[in-house]
């Protein structure tokens, strides 16, 4: 038996695993292209669950490195 998936916009296209591990690898890549860059900040406009799905692709060093970028965020908007 075949799954119906759906998506939570009606004209979005639904993307195969193969493209969010290349979208989690692009956002990767970005984000610590971004740290390396004198810490410039890059606004992106990205729905938030493709940030999960995003997050749930990476290994436990990434998530690692994600966590510690998060709490250096976090704690800058505290000021």
């Amino acid at each position: 038996m075949v799954e119906q998936k759906s998506v939570h916009e009606p004209g979005a296209q639904l993307l195969s695993a193969q493209d969010a591990i290349q979208d989690a690898e692009r956002l990767r890549a970005l984000l610590l292209r971004n740290r390396q860059q004198a810490k410039r900040e890059v606004q992106l406009r990205v729905q938030f669950t493709v940030i999960i799905e995003a997050v749930d692709q990476l290994e436990a060093d990434e998530l690692r490195l994600l966590a510690q970028r998060l709490e250096e965020r976090l704690a800058g908007m505290q000021h």
